[in-house]
């Protein structure tokens, strides 16, 4: 049996190994990922929140920050495009792990940050979807 934790990552992260959002070729990268030089997305889920009033104690609640990296000098178009891909595969989808537990993800959000720290030449925008996960024990 895993853990809530796990459970949620194998979740999210599955979603990026499907082939809707393999076919459009864009690098994706897990959380703590480095040397990014090219245009990429690195997902990182936070967990947020404990269980919910009247739900079982393997509930929680978060948000799943992804950070677009794209070519700087270029426009936000690219960085819009990837967003508006990223809405189609996840906004308000639900998850359902192999347990039966849910993992349910709401409105989506874009912020521009703007040029990466440690390189340069890209330029940075911040994706955000919350999430509740139903846990059944």
């Amino acid at each position: 049996m895993m853990g809530k934790y796990e459970e949620v990552l194998k979740n999210i992260y599955g979603v990026f190994n499907g082939a809707a959002w393999k076919d459009l070729n864009i690098n994706t990268q897990p959380e703590n990922y480095k040397g990014i030089t090219t245009e990429t997305i690195v997902v990182t889920p936070l967990f947020t929140g404990g269980s919910f009033p009247g739900t079982a104690s393997s509930s929680i609640s978060g948000v799943i920050m992804i950070d677009i990296f794209v070519e700087a000098n270029k426009g936000p178009l690219r960085a819009h495009q990837i967003a508006g891909a990223l809405d189609l595969l996840l906004v308000e989808k639900s998850i359902v792990a192999t347990s039966g537990n849910v993992t349910q993800l709401l409105r989506s959000s874009l912020a521009s940050i703007g040029l990466d720290a440690a390189n340069k030449t890209l330029y940075r925008y911040s994706y955000s979807i919350p999430f509740n996960h139903f846990g059944a024990n």
